[in-house]
Formats: C-alpha cells, sequence, structure tokens
C-alpha cells in the first residue's frame, strides 16, 4: 500500500472515531425509517444510556467538511463494507491499480473499490461510474495549424527534371513565350512613360526650337532626339529621310541632343546652322552623315557641307548666332528635363495620345506610322 493510501485510511478511521455515540442496531443494513422506528421501541423499553426524548429532538450531527467519513451503522454506507478502517483499506488498495496521478485519468474513468468478501473470495472488484460531475473533464487541446507541405531533395530533384526536360522538348514554344512576354511587358512600360511625356507636349511641338520637315499642317506628329555620332541615330536618320514622304499627313520635329562629347555638339550646332537656310539642306548633309562609318566634328561636317555645295561661310556665321545657341540649349534642356538617357528617342503624337517608339528597322517605323490615329 502506498503512503497517500495508508493516509486516507488513518483519516478516515480518527474521523469514525470522534463521532458521537449512535445506539447500536442490528449488523443489518436498514433504511432510515426502519433505524428511527427501532431507536424508538427501543427508548419506550427504556434502553439503559438512551434519554427519552422526542424523535425531533435526537442529536444532530454536524457535517464535516470535505468527504463524508464512512461509518458502517449509517445507512448511507454500502452494506458489504461494515468497518471504516477495512473499507478504507479496500479504497486504498483499489487506488493503486489506477492510473498514477489524478491529472492522468480520463473523464470517463471508473471507480473500483473491493468488499471483504470479494477479498476472501478472490473474486475481481465491482466497478461503478463516478457522476460525470466527479472529475472535470479536461480542456481540448486547440488543434495546431497544418505546416505548409515542404517537397523533399528527391521531389524537388524529379521536378526539375521534368522542368527541363519540358524545356528540351519544347523549347521552341518556351522561346516564343518568352517573347510574347517580354513584348507585353515592354507595351505596358512604354504606355505610362508615355503618358508622363504628355505633359511636354507643347515644349516638343515648339516649331521655332526644332528643325520641322514633312507636312507643316500634318496631324501625326514625329519627335526625335538624335546624335549625330550615334550609330543608331544614323540608320534611323536614312530610314525617316526615304519614308517621310510616305505619309502625306506626317510632321517630323528632329531635335539633334549631343551626348557623345564636344565633337557631336559642333556637329549639332552646324545642323540647327544649315536648317536656318532651308529643311532640303539640312536633309542633305543629315543623309551624308548617315552614310558615313567615321565619327564626325567640325572640320569634317563643313567639308560635307561643301562637297554638297552648300555655303560653308553661311553656315559658319549661323553656327555662332544667338539663335542657334538657344535652340541647341532648348533641346539639351528639354531633354534632361524629361529625364532622356539615350539616343534615339522617338516619339509620337496622334489622335490618341503620345506614344514611344522603339528603334527598329525600316518596315517596323512604316507599320508604327500606319497605325498612328489621324
Amino acid at each position: 500500500m502506498s503512503k497517500t493510501a495508508l493516509l486516507f485510511a488513518l483519516a478516515t478511521t480518527t474521523a469514525v472515531a470522534s463521532l458521537p455515540s449512535l445506539p447500536k442496531v442490528e449488523n443489518v443494513p436498514l433504511s432510515p425509517a426502519e433505524a428511527h422506528k427501532n431507536m424508538e421501541a427501543k427508548a419506550s423499553t427504556g434502553t439503559p444510556g438512551l434519554p427519552e426524548k422526542q424523535p425531533s429532538e435526537l442529536p444532530s450531527v454536524k457535517p464535516q467538511e470535505g468527504p463524508a467519513p464512512t461509518h458502517p451503522e449509517v445507512s448511507t454506507v454500502v452494506a458489504s463494507n461494515p468497518d471504516p478502517l477495512k473499507e478504507a483499506v479496500a479504497v486504498a488498495a483499489g487506488a493503486n491499480t489506477s492510473a498514477p496521478t489524478a491529472a492522468a485519468a480520463p473523464a470517463a474513468s471508473v471507480a473500483q473499490h473491493s468488499s471483504e468478501d470479494n477479498h476472501k473470495t478472490g473474486t475481481a472488484p465491482h466497478a461503478h461510474s463516478l457522476p460525470a460531475t466527479a472529475i472535470p473533464a479536461p480542456a481540448s487541446a486547440p488543434v495546431p495549424a497544418a505546416e505548409p507541405t515542404a517537397f523533399t531533395p528527391t521531389q524537388e530533384a524529379s521536378i526539375e527534371k521534368i522542368i527541363a526536360n519540358y524545356i528540351k522538348n519544347n523549347a521552341g514554344e518556351v522561346v516564343t513565350a518568352i517573347r510574347v512576354f517580354g513584348e507585353e511587358q515592354q507595351k505596358e512600360l512604354l504606355k505610362r512613360e508615355a503618358a508622363k511625356i504628355s505633359q511636354f507636349k507643347n515644349d516638343l511641338l515648339n516649331d521655332t526650337t526644332a528643325i520641322v520637315g514633312g507636312n507643316p499642317n500634318g496631324t501625326i506628329k514625329l519627335v526625335v532626339f538624335a546624335d549625330p555620332n550615334c550609330p543608331h541615330c544614323r540608320h534611323l536618320e536614312a530610314n525617316l529621310s526615304e519614308i517621310k514622304g510616305l505619309f502625306s499627313n506626317l510632321k517630323v520635329y528632329l531635335r539633334p541632343w549631343a551626348i557623345m562629347g564636344p565633337e557631336s555638339s559642333e556637329v549639332v550646332s552646324g545642323l540647327m546652322a544649315t536648317a536656318k537656310s532651308g529643311y532640303d539642306k539640312y536633309d542633305s548633309v543629315a543623309l551624308r552623315i548617315a552614310t558615313s562609318n567615321e565619327k564626325i566634328d567640325k572640320k569634317k561636317f563643313l567639308k560635307f557641307s561643301k562637297e554638297l555645295g552648300l555655303d560653308v561661310k553661311k553656315i559658319q556665321k549661323a553656327m555662332e548666332s544667338e539663335e542657334v545657341r538657344n535652340s541647341v540649349n532648348y533641346n539639351h534642356e528639354l531633354a534632361v528635363k524629361m529625364k532622356l538617357d539615350a539616343t534615339p528617342t522617338i516619339l509620337m503624337f496622334d489622335a490618341e495620345g503620345a506614344h514611344i517608339i522603339l528603334p527598329g528597322d525600316k518596315e517596323a517605323l512604316k507599320k508604327t506610322l500606319s497605325e498612328a490615329k489621324a
């Protein structure tokens, strides 16, 4: 027997011994009514030691705090356990076969106790279910959220192999998908940038600060920022010189912008000065530069102008004029204000607003101009 069970038995025996003396009854389980009638009969026959009192004046026993003490002669005690000490020992012995701690026992546990006859006959102890309120039900533990499933290294290797095989077997489709995706992303980017450029429309379409060609009254307007020493700008200049006459509703604004060193600045001034003598003269020298494979400076520019039959002295004088200097500075400041960072930069204005055109071949430029809305 454990120490806890032994202490429980001794405490129970002590509590029983401290109860007031009650009249002895037969060692037979009686109901409360029968026990009361028996005591009245003995009182009427003068049973020694029992004073004559009315049934209502029988001494009362003050309830004890905690579990009710077990007494063999009280009618609430199970008849098969008349001895409180033996009953306490039996309860303690039964407790040794239960779970180690009360906290570990479930709410539907069964309290077991053995009678004296059970110990003598060796029969199994009789089990009684405790009331539902006897043992509080443990609080249900919260169910943890399911963790996201992670792939094992073997699974990851299998997935990578599947993807690699698909790309290998469908390379054409993958490349096409990437190209289409890139084009769509680029269109969205250009659309957003074009919306920002719209605020500079009046500055861009200022006739006095640009070299204007094509139809002066055209409703499709093309603005080009270009450096004369930029290879891509030369390619654009050659294409534009050829196709601008194919679109009768096209007005061109050429804005030379030097970003490739001091040599380019000198040539830009020469181009702006030549345009003062007429667009056709500008176009001739610009096309001559566009077909050259060498870097052009002021000396070479004047050489090309002379070869084309232009008035070199007049061009040199115009290059030093305030009007040309203001136009050159205006184009530079406008490009900086618009945060341009490359040449050529091609902008178009039509009935649908501002557009940014990517540099391309001649056919791509023709297609863009043909789709513009007048």
